[in-house]
């Protein structure tokens, strides 16, 4: 499963965010990440090393969620689930710790289901996670994923346009 959650960032190392393998074909995968981390990461964006072509970015749609093709890498895809009453989950995702990147996970979050978030001609399906650790910035984009059903469930997105949550 941890094979599954992929480092991105930039040709020059200046941004950081992690991502997932949500489907795959057979010159490579789709990876799913947050629109955000795709902005910053502009148009060098690597995924563990390998090029990645945007497949589409909903940022300025207002919805934080992009997908990446990645040629000749292969990895199974996570489960993913319809829907999930989960009240426990982990995350696993990259931070930066004393200057290195570093894939961590993080067990055990208290999950708060059936959170409506409305704008203008959009309704989101939203959880809420209760970390008992800081989830930092290189976590954008990491799947939150149920501990019962190990299903992911949510993609964690740090950044809410200018605001953090």
């Amino acid at each position: 499963m941890e094979n599954s959650v992929l480092k991105i960032f930039n040709k020059e190392n200046k941004c950081l965010g992690t991502g997932f393998v949500i489907d795959d074909d057979d010159e490579g995968i789709f990876v799913a990440t947050c629109g955000h981390v795709v902005n910053k990461c502009k148009n060098n964006i690597l995924v563990d090393g390998f090029e990645a072509i945007v497949i589409q970015n909903d940022y300025e749609k207002d919805l934080d969620l992009a997908v990446l093709y990645v040629k000749s890498l292969f990895l199974s895809p996570l489960p993913l689930s319809r829907n999930s009453e989960a009240t426990k989950g982990k995350v696993i995702g990259y931070s930066n710790f004393s200057g290195a990147q570093k894939r961590e996970g993080i067990d055990n979050i208290r999950i708060k289901n059936d959170i409506l978030i409305q704008k203008p001609q959009q309704k989101i399906e939203a959880i809420k996670l209760y970390p008992s650790e800081t989830i930092s910035n290189g976590y954008s984009g990491s799947p939150v994923i149920c501990e019962h059903t190990k299903e992911v469930i949510g993609i964690v997105n740090i950044q809410v346009g200018e605001d953090t949550n």
